[in-house]
């Protein structure tokens, strides 16, 4: 180890350059993983901006092998670091994880090996900061680097906030600040600053590789109706050549796509959090594997995603922010080839995220209202779900908006809302073990031994505030049968030294306070800030998806990046095949949003768009004339336009603020009328400005896939995928831990024929030329016959 050290002092490029190489199989540095590993390898605290796809694992994983000491690496989810520690471990390289679906014998073996140095890197989720014997296990062993993934989790003003990142500066500081890095794709520079500012990062260097993925090909079809959508996905899924994502907002949405393509004949899964965890794994790992090639899915469908020939992240409804739309896009095209990202944009999609974000932050007398009721009942320790708690308030309160409610209260430190668990047990002592074990009698022997596992394995604050575990696991740790512990648990919890919950599957909360609703200690204003700000940011998604510019620049200038040239040649906007249609959105001019509003404002809020529409192009429908709305000023004002355009601009201005849908009510009958906001009425007066033009066509065929750099036979490439399949299958690996499809391709290209030739494939280093480089020459071998 201390050899190693002195190489990396001595020439530490070369060295992670030579890692590389001989580890991974790659040849050359991608784009800034050279400067960035100089950094690193140098000391330095670092922020690292990169694109999905772009090889951030790298850049803690070879200074991890180089260096002194353990790397550990925190994970937002166990299903995201399991992936990433089973590729590591078919290189045969020192790694391991720690998590809590593993059993208490199987965590203290990997404690063990932690203290014996058998580990170079160690990937944990931020959970895990909470246990004390763990972090005494770091304190004992050199740490030499932390690295952060998804570090934008960290901060409350990014899109994918996790309260539970907030442990890790407080875990640095126990270290002893510990040189850290931080590793995200996708951060603006209000969250790059909390990035930076939470984990006390010093002085690091920022490296911003740039957002920009050219192989992305970004369009936004405007679309009037869900049946409109779906036959749109129908046609761009059935035309599709690789996997395709199709994000929606709700469970319920997931459900009815999936029937409804299924009645269609295509061959689609459904993903969401509200499906058996069996099923959502079941689902991940076939398309993970290449057997499963179109997945219908709410965001639960997220990180860890690691498969690289996606090439179609379709949109059904647009998400709320920027960022979590770019990071889900983001997914497509890992392999640096051609994929599309599309939006379908309904402004009515709005109201969706709406009620998310009103969910997100509900009003002071609701929080009141759901803690209150919390108050009332008798026990410290509840077990009631969502809607439960919901049935305890005077109206009707949407699960998500309790869900919200049990956060915030949380954040107060009124409540404290148990782990989701399965089938695990929870134990909180209320009395010191150390006191405990000092009043036991000389008989108790069981007990005694149960109170000195507890004490072994847990920190005297967690007993506090409770522990999960496995009761099978607990007794075999203390050397006592299931029924011995059961009786033990018992009688202590009779005695009142412990709380004890037995399995049960859901989430409790434990009431830590009971203050009256006025003495919350929530800062209300904080709230709504928040809440504005999120709302500036749906703001920004419906920008983009109704500008008239670039959308690759509108992205990049969203994250503080800027395009190079005038015109990106992939996007929508950009690539317009027809001269005609990009003749009409040239000729945008103010004029034209001032006629539609003009027509919405003389209809005097009675009538919804389809009426407006049918005015302003001069149609002789019965129910206008009945109206005698053809004596209206502005009937046919719009005539040589068709009312689907028209019906177009005013969902364009009710997406920019100008128009509001409203409800009217008459009789039994509620009908969708509009009418003008304050901004809309400035832009019919000429003080502000707002241009429209023809959207873009929802007929214009799917950009197909462009050509590999060299021509690849797909038949020999197919043949490579099954026999990665059925090793990864043999072994249970997800089949991408085996050899990726650019080393696929690049052997399809090459058809090596000696160890020599393959080394030189990227992807295929010393390792799993040792391992598999025998079964793929075999079957190059075999196709180069064939192909005589």
């Amino acid at each position: 180890m201390q050899e190693q050290s002195t190489i990396v002092e001595g020439h530490p490029l070369a060295a992670a350059r030579a890692c590389m190489k001989r580890v991974f199989g790659f040849h050359r540095f991608r784009s800034g993983q050279e400067e960035i590993l100089q950094a690193v390898l140098s000391g330095k605290d670092t922020l690292v901006i990169m694109p999905t796809g772009g090889g951030k694992s790298l850049c803690f994983q070879i200074p991890a092998l180089l260096r002194p000491g353990v790397t550990l690496v925190i994970s937002p989810l166990i299903a995201l670091m399991k992936d990433q520690v089973d590729s590591l471990r078919v290189l045969e390289l020192p790694v391991t994880a720690i998590h809590s679906l593993m059993g208490l014998r199987q965590q203290e073996e990997t404690l063990k090996g932690i203290l014996a140095g058998e580990y170079k890197l160690i990937y944990v989720s931020p959970e895990r900061l909470r246990n004390r014997l763990f972090l005494e296990t770091l304190q004992q062993t050199t740490v030499s680097l932390v690295a952060v993934d998804e570090a934008h989790c960290i901060s409350q003003w990014g899109h994918d906030f996790r309260p539970d990142y907030l442990r890790i500066g407080q875990t640095l500081r126990e270290l002893g600040h510990p040189q850290t890095m931080a590793l995200t794709a996708t951060a603006t520079e209000k969250v790059r600053l909390d990035i930076i500012t939470r984990l006390a990062l010093q002085q690091p260097r920022q490296f911003i590789t740039g957002f920009d993925r050219r192989n992305l090909f970004w369009e936004v079809v405007a679309v009037q109706s869900e049946k409109q959508k779906l036959a749109i996905i129908r046609k761009r899924l059935t035309s599709l050549d690789g996997a395709a994502i199709v994000y929606t907002g709700t469970r319920k949405k997931v459900e009815q796509l999936v029937k409804k393509l299924h009645r269609q004949r295509l061959s689609v899964a459904a993903y969401h959090a509200g499906l058996d965890k069996a099923v959502r794994t079941r689902v991940q790992e076939e398309f993970m594997a290449g057997q499963l090639h179109r997945v219908v899915a709410t965001n639960a469908f997220g990180m860890g995603i690691d498969r690289s020939d996606i090439r179609m992240i379709i949109h059904h409804t647009f998400p709320g922010t920027i960022e979590a739309y770019y990071q889900e896009s983001g997914r497509a095209g890992r392999d640096g080839h051609a994929a599309t990202c599309l939006l379908l944009y309904s402004a009515a999609d709005r109201a969706l995220q709406q009620f998310f974000v009103d969910c997100r932050y509900p009003p002071a007398e609701t929080i009141a209202a759901i803690y209150q009721r919390l108050c009332q009942q008798t026990e410290d320790v509840l077990w009631l779900t969502n809607r439960e708690i919901g049935a305890l308030a005077d109206k009707q309160i949407p699960e998500l908006t309790i869900a919200s409610c049990l956060r915030i209260l949380e954040d107060a430190r009124v409540i404290y809302r148990l782990q989701r668990y399965d089938n695990l047990a929870e134990l909180r002592v209320h009395t010191p073990v150390a006191s405990l074990l000092a009043s036991l009698s000389s008989r108790a022997t069981s007990k005694k031994a149960l109170l000195e596992c507890l004490k072994s394995i847990y920190g005297s604050d967690e007993l506090q505030q409770g522990v999960q575990f496995l009761p099978d696991d607990l007794a075999a740790s203390a050397g006592l049968t299931p029924e011995a512990l059961r009786r033990i648990v018992a009688e202590m919890a009779a005695q009142g030294e412990v709380s004890y919950t037995p399995p049960f599957r859901g989430r409790g909360l434990r009431l830590l306070q009971r203050l009256p609703a006025a003495e919350l200690p929530i800062d209300f204003d904080e709230l709504r800030l928040r809440k504005a700000y999120e709302l500036e940011k749906l703001a920004q998604v419906m920008a983009y998806a109704s500008t008239n510019k670039c959308r690759r620049a509108f992205l990049l200038c969203y994250f503080g990046d800027s395009l190079d040239m005038d015109k990106c040649a992939a996007c929508d906007l950009c690539q317009t095949e027809d001269p005609q249609q990009s003749a009409e959105a040239s000729r945008a001019e103010p004029l034209l949003a001032v006629k539609v509003l003009s027509g919405i404002a003389r209809l005097q809020g009675r009538f919804g768009q389809a009426m407006a529409a049918r005015v302003l192009t001069g149609s002789r429908d019965r129910s206008l004339l009945a109206f005698g709305l053809q004596r209206l000023s502005t009937y046919a004002l719009l005539a040589d336009h068709t009312q689907a355009q028209v019906i177009e601009w005013i969902q364009k201005l009710i997406a920019l603020g100008c128009v509001t849908r409203e409800r009217m009510v008459r009789g039994d009958k509620v009908y969708p009328v509009l009418s003008l906001t304050d901004l809309g009425r400035r832009v019919m007066s000429g003080k502000e400005v707002v241009h429209l033009s023809l959207p873009p066509s929802s007929t214009k065929q799917p950009r197909g896939e462009t050509p590999l750099e060299q021509p690849v036979d797909k038949e020999v490439f197919q043949r490579l995928r099954l026999l990665r399949s059925s090793i990864a299958r043999k072994q249970g690996l997800p089949a991408y831990c085996i050899f990726h499809d650019r080393t696929l391709r690049e052997m399809a290209r090459t058809i090596p024929r000696t160890p020599e030739q393959l080394l030189r494939v990227p992807g295929v280093g010393q390792v799993t030329l040792r391992k598999y480089g025998r079964e793929f020459l075999q079957l190059l071998k075999e196709i180069g016959v064939d192909n005589r």
